[in-house]
């Protein structure tokens, strides 16, 4: 429970660091961020990362599709084949 906590902590400060960095201005040559903005995501309504989130979110969409269908044609056959009932004789004849 401990290392799954501690793993959570970083996470969430990695995440906080990167979430506070992407609301500061650029400033070209230094090291330090500039003042806070909302600008940065502004930019994000540009109708070009419109269309790349929206092919983003349509590419994952047909992933997941095509992962639900191949594991349902895998699951479906090899339950069918274990719920087949074994007579005695088969067995025998297999020896």
């Amino acid at each position: 429970m401990i290392p799954a906590a501690i793993c959570a902590v970083v996470y969430v400060v990695a995440m906080a660091t990167v979430l506070q960095l992407s609301l500061r201005t650029y400033v070209p040559g230094s090291l330090n961020p500039g003042d806070l903005t909302l600008a940065n995501f502004i930019a994000l309504l540009k109708p070009l990362y419109a269309r790349v989130f929206l092919n983003t979110v349509w590419i994952c969409f047909l992933t997941a599709f095509g992962t639900l269908i191949d594991s349902l044609a895998s699951i479906f056959p090899s339950r069918q084949a274990f719920a087949l009932p074994v007579s005695p004789l088969r067995l025998k004849s297999c020896h």
